[in-house]
């Protein structure tokens, strides 16, 4: 068993010599971070430092940092893992890692790219000096706060006025709270304390941003790399306009000042939370530090087309993952199955998980809509589809298509798929009304006529859905068309069901009424619902701007 000891403030100098000699990594990799976050233990040992960490009750341990045999360190932490009974997840990984992991134990790991551990670095260039049509925004709420407050100051924090930047934290996380009873806050509030505390132990620089004696923000940060600085901490008052951007623009052209070699501010992750990981990414990142989580396979899986002889327990497996009927199955299976476009992942010659897709394009590169990904009970848990959706990608990736789309069903697939390495790309709106006779004519198409048509209505880099996927959608909906909108729909009980409506929303009513039912419900382009995740196979690969009709 690797003999891990509490991280102490002595580690320092020997911890940051291992850091700084390795490629780039993460936040929490950071010294201070590890210090004052969780309960972290560090060991020197083949060369390397290895490390324990243990935070909100799960166990991890981040890849090590140094220069010596990496086998013979992995090794050690997988027999330390052993020994305690424990699942020896490896965190932290940067690309590198991940290849070395790949390399050194094939096929033993699989991977979750961490996304909502992805680390936003910033060129402090950018942050200075605002610069450019990209933070124009950010520059007119700069301009706005020194109109407001012409007499603000900067000033660095020091022993001095440290304890009225403690009462102006108490204060802040006293608001939040009542604004959010059930927030968690303690162990932030606990790791701020404990930087007052060891401030200039751990080589911290901050900022306090005042107007007339009154601190209205603060930031705090500690080098991280011998070109960056990790930035821990930045607070400022809420109902004051312009107050984050300032103190944040103050704060890089101080650091910038004083060490000129300092290119880029890690401002962290945004932790999953969707408005944070929008004001990040509206500062316009140099780049985002991937992070993968690495976890042990203890299943042997196969990749393969289905034979004919799996077809049967391909509907079974269906059935089991969605509750469809046979009416809905033997639809699919006429008119959208091939089984060049399914791939399965076997144990022991048991199907263990599915996936299907439909050929599509984005400005004339061909593309997939992966659909119907589903594990069979009994294999879950066991990163069937992780595994499954990374050999899909690879060998799609062989066939020439340049990217893959799919629909997650809700929230927790989200973050299963933003695992594997798909990002929200598409949102839609809906619209819900009654019936309203305002003259619409509106006669019905065919599929054919309805691909034509769609093309001329659908917005700039939108999926193209065609062949297959109109033979499939023609067993679920018709296709209408108007002077101006084009709708695939179903209409069941006098309500109508719009899988698709392009053109003209404002006709919505008046379609209803045309076609005889009293309330409808529309899907169309829009930033309301997000709605599709794409993930690109290649580097010049379009992003899809819209995604329409998805069979779910």
């Amino acid at each position: 068993m690797i003999d891990f000891q509490k991280i102490e403030l002595k580690d320092k100098e020997t911890y940051n010599k291992y850091l700084y000699q390795s490629t780039p990594r993460g936040c929490e990799y950071s010294f201070s971070n590890l210090f004052m976050w969780g309960q972290q233990s560090i060991s020197e040992t083949h060369n390397h430092i290895a490390l324990y960490s243990l935070y909100d009750e799960r166990c991890f341990y981040p890849f090590p940092i140094g220069s010596g045999d990496k086998k013979a360190i992995l090794d050690a932490i997988l027999a330390d893992a052993k020994e305690r009974g424990i699942c020896p997840c490896l965190s932290g990984l940067n690309e590198e890692a991940k290849q070395i992991l790949e390399t050194l134990y094939p096929q033993q790991f699989y991977f979750h790219a961490d996304r909502s551990s992805y680390d936003y670095v910033y060129d402090i260039n950018d942050l200075a000096d605002l610069k450019g049509r990209k933070l124009h925004r950010k520059r007119n709420h700069l301009k706005h706060f020194r109109k407001a407050h012409p007499d603000y100051v900067v000033k660095p924090i020091t022993p001095e006025n440290m304890d009225k930047v403690r009462a102006f934290v108490d204060e802040w996380y006293k608001l939040k709270l009542e604004n959010n009873p059930d927030g968690d806050y303690h162990n932030e509030q606990a790791a701020l304390e404990k930087v007052f505390t060891y401030y200039q132990d751990l080589d911290m620089e901050g900022l306090v941003l005042e107007e007339h004696g009154e601190i209205l923000g603060f930031t705090m940060a500690s080098p991280m790399s011998p070109d960056t600085y990790d930035v821990h901490f930045e607070k400022a008052r809420g109902d004051i306009d312009g107050a984050y951007t300032t103190i944040n623009s103050e704060f890089a052209n101080y650091i910038r000042s004083k060490y000129p070699h300092i290119k880029y501010l890690d401002r962290e992750e945004d932790m999953g939370i969707p408005g944070l990981r929008k004001a990040k990414m509206s500062y316009f990142p140099h780049h985002l530090v991937k992070k993968y989580k690495a976890y042990p396979l203890r299943l042997n899986y196969a990749f393969e087309e289905p034979s004919e002889e799996l077809h049967p327990e391909l509907r079974t497996l269906w059935k089991e993952a969605f509750g469809d009927n046979d009416s809905f199955l033997d639809s699919f299976y006429s008119t959208a199955f091939d089984t060049t476009r399914c791939r399965v992942a076997m144990v022991d010659g048991a199907l263990a998980a599915a996936l299907y897709w439909f050929d599509v394009t984005v400005d004339n590169q061909r593309m997939a809509y992966i659909y119907a990904v589903a594990t069979a009970k009994k294999f879950r848990g066991n990163g069937a589809c992780h595994v499954l959706l990374a050999n899909t990608h690879e060998h799609l990736k062989s066939l020439g298509y340049s990217g893959v789309i799919l629909v997650p069903g809700n929230d927790t697939l989200v973050h299963l798929y933003e695992g594997c390495e798909y990002d929200l790309c598409t949102k839609r709106s809906r619209i819900e009304c009654s019936a309203e006779d305002i003259g619409i004519v509106i006669r019905e198409i065919d599929k054919d006529e309805y691909a034509a048509l769609r093309r001329e209505f659908l917005p700039v880099h939108a999926v193209i859905q065609e062949k297959e996927n109109l033979d499939f959608l023609a067993t679920q909906a018709k296709f209408y068309t108007g002077e101006h909108f084009l709708l695939a729909a179903s209409i069941e009980n006098e309500n109508l069901y719009g899988i698709e409506l392009l053109g003209d929303s404002a006709l919505a009513p008046g379609i209803v009424h045309a076609l005889g039912c009293k309330d409808g419900t529309f899907f169309i382009p829009g930033k309301d619902e997000s709605f599709a995740m794409y993930h690109a196979l290649k580097e010049d690969a379009v992003t899809p701007s819209y995604f329409g009709f998805a069979f779910d």
